[in-house]
């Protein structure tokens, strides 16, 4: 026995488990209602929220809109403040937009994420997102040492998920 019926000898033949992840696919456009920018693809797109000028809400989804009503990781007085105003701008790139502290870029192929400061420093990296067949969905991050991720759902662990894999799957 040479192959795969080594492992699984009830089974002849190669097994071949791949599973088909895909991007977001590119961008079609970028509505707002409300608070929310929805930025749209043509396989899903993605919620954006701005909480305060620093701190946004992202939400990815494949098909049409997700749930968005709100999470209990952030904070309702941050929240309370109003509605923050945020500058969005299409570019040949990407969309980007800006509030008094931040300026975040959607990448037009498959929708990665970029946070700056007004400076220009780089905040976080998004490399990609993609999700499987089944719903779940990979973000591969490049951050500052001193960055950390809040949120990601309900997870019965410590709250900053910085260098952890989260799995989590949405219906």
């Amino acid at each position: 026995m040479e192959g795969s019926e080594a492992i699984r000898p009830d089974k002849d033949g190669p097994v071949i488990v791949q599973e088909a992840w895909e991007n977001l696919g590119m961008y079609t456009g970028v509505e707002k209602r409300e608070k929310t920018y929805w930025v749209r693809t043509d396989r899903g797109g993605a919620a954006v929220e701005f909480v305060t000028d620093d701190m946004l809400r992202i939400k990815y989804f494949r098909g049409t809109e997700p749930e968005m009503s709100t999470t209990i990781a952030i904070d309702p007085a941050a929240a309370a403040g109003g509605e923050v105003q945020a500058e969005l701008e299409e570019t040949e790139g990407g969309v980007r937009f800006r509030t008094a502290s931040l300026e975040v870029t959607l990448d037009k192929l498959g929708l990665s994420l970029t946070v700056r400061d007004r400076g220009g420093n780089v905040l976080a990296e998004q490399k990609s997102i993609t999700f499987s067949p089944d719903g779940s969905a990979t973000g591969v991050y490049d951050m500052p040492q001193d960055s950390h991720f809040y949120g990601l759902g309900e997870k019965s662990s410590f709250l900053d998920k910085r260098a952890r894999a989260v799995h989590q799957l949405e219906h």
